[in-house]
Order: structure tokens, then sequence, then C-alpha cells
């Protein structure tokens, strides 16, 4: 199935942070959890498919991506105006894992890449359907100008101690922001030796609408 596939998948991959890890926490899904990231909401995993070999499992890739939005307005002037519509969605994914078989192929990026596209469709088609419904429900004429501005990111937050990782992220157009607070997940896996470990938060701005 999909869930012991992702399962398998991510465990190979994260085996490359058993150096700062306690050894009890090396593997970095169960079954369990990867059930519960799936049925949580506007959560999901994107998976790389391998169609040519069939003698192996077929997934060799996958990433979760979690989708949060609000529809605030920018200044006060636009509260309770019907005629404008503010949505700002943030993606953050995690868990970016390649089989070892197939690294230096591309395909990290490409479901990094798929994320994007995935969050960048999901904003523009809620925002199309506010606006509709606006118009045509709301004021009852289809033609009605509605003011849409719609901002779209994607974030995650990246280990200090995987310094690989930050030129990889920053190729594709993300830039670091700051350290995250401190994590009780982290500090609970992680070995004595590397408590000091943190979070670096890194974002690209996927569409701007200026707001």
């Amino acid at each position: 199935s999909d869930v012991n596939d992702i399962v398998n998948v991510t465990n190979e991959a994260f085996l490359a942070d058993t150096f700062f890890k306690k050894p009890e926490y090396h593997k970095r899904f169960t079954l369990d959890d990867v059930k519960g990231m799936i049925n949580a909401r506007e959560s999901f995993f994107l998976l790389a498919i391998d169609s040519e070999d069939s003698t192996r499992t077929k997934v060799v890739g996958s990433i979760f991506v979690v989708l949060d939005y609000d529809w605030k307005p920018a200044y006060k002037s636009e509260v309770g105006n019907p005629k404008v519509i503010r949505l700002r969605l943030t993606g953050r994914f995690s868990a970016v894992s390649v089989v070892d078989r197939c690294t230096r192929r591309g395909i990290g990026k490409k479901l990094v890449a798929a994320a994007e596209a995935y969050a960048v469709e999901y904003a523009t088609d809620m925002m199309e359907k506010e606006r509709r419904h606006r118009a045509e429900d709301v004021f009852g004429d289809p033609t009605m100008h509605i003011d849409t501005r719609l901002n779209v990111y994607m974030e995650m937050g990246v280990i200090n101690a995987r310094i690989d990782l930050f030129p990889w992220y920053q190729k594709q157009g993300y830039v670091k922001l700051h350290k995250l607070p401190v994590d009780k997940e982290i500090e609970r896996i992680c070995s004595d030796d590397w408590k000091h470990i943190c979070c670096i938060l890194m974002r690209k701005e996927l569409l701007i609408d200026d707001f």
C-alpha cells in the first residue's frame, strides 16, 4: 500500500539524519504516523513513482505537504466589503525523501516543484470559487468586478545540522528567514551531543499580488 511505501521510502532516506539522533529515533515514521498525517486536515503526501522497474517498489520518493490559509483583508477599509477578496495561502512541506538507488536524478526537486504547483493551483481554485460566489450569489451579477488579490508561499524548516540542504533549497528559490522556536520533538530525538540543534525557517514566494 502507499502507506507502507511512504514509511519505507522515508525511513531509508532519513538514515542521513542518524548522526544527530538517538538510536531509538533513527526511523522517521511509523505506519501510525503516516496514517495520522494523511487523515489530518488539508494535508497530503505526493509520491514519485518509478514505472520502469517492475521488480522493485514503485514508490521511489515522497513529500508531505500541509496547506494553511486565511481570508483576512489587508486594510481596515476592506473589512466587510464583499467586493474585495484577499487570500493568503502558505504551504509547508517536510520529509522530502528519495530512495538511495534513485538519488541524483532530480526527483527531490520534482517533488518540491509538484508541491509548489499544487499549492498555487489549490489557492487559485479557492479564489475563483469565492469570486464567482460573490458575483453570482451575493450580487446576482456574474459580470460584477470583484477585487481579488492572492498571495501564495511555500515554507519548510531545515535542521541546521544538515548544512548540505541549505544550498539545495536556495537553488530552488528558498531564502532563510529565522530560527524557529525550540521544538520539543527535536529535543526528544536528538542525542546528548546535539542538543544545540534547531530548525531554520526557509520560504519561497510562489504567487504575490502585493497586499
